[in-house]
């Protein structure tokens, strides 16, 4: 989706975030998102349970910590 802005958007360099985290703490986070609490609270099942198990047999040694990075989306103008 798109805002419209009445001022010209400004050139940005990719921004994205990075953490090191474990199996355990990835899914944690996966699970505070509200999506995820609207679908346990929906239907009564946990869809983190599924992917853990998929995540676990190409994890490796899941207290491992791996680098997570994800994309970050920024819009800019000058007034």
């Amino acid at each position: 989706r798109t805002i419209r802005f009445p001022f010209a958007d400004l050139p940005l360099p990719a921004f994205h975030m990075e953490a090191s985290w474990t199996l355990e703490e990835l899914l944690g986070y996966f699970s505070t998102w509200s999506a995820t609490n609207r679908y346990v609270k929906s239907t009564g099942r946990n869809p983190l349970e599924p992917l853990a198990a998929a995540m676990a047999k190409v994890w490796g040694d899941p207290n491992l910590p791996r680098t997570i990075r994800w994309p970050l989306s920024v819009r800019a103008t000058r007034v």
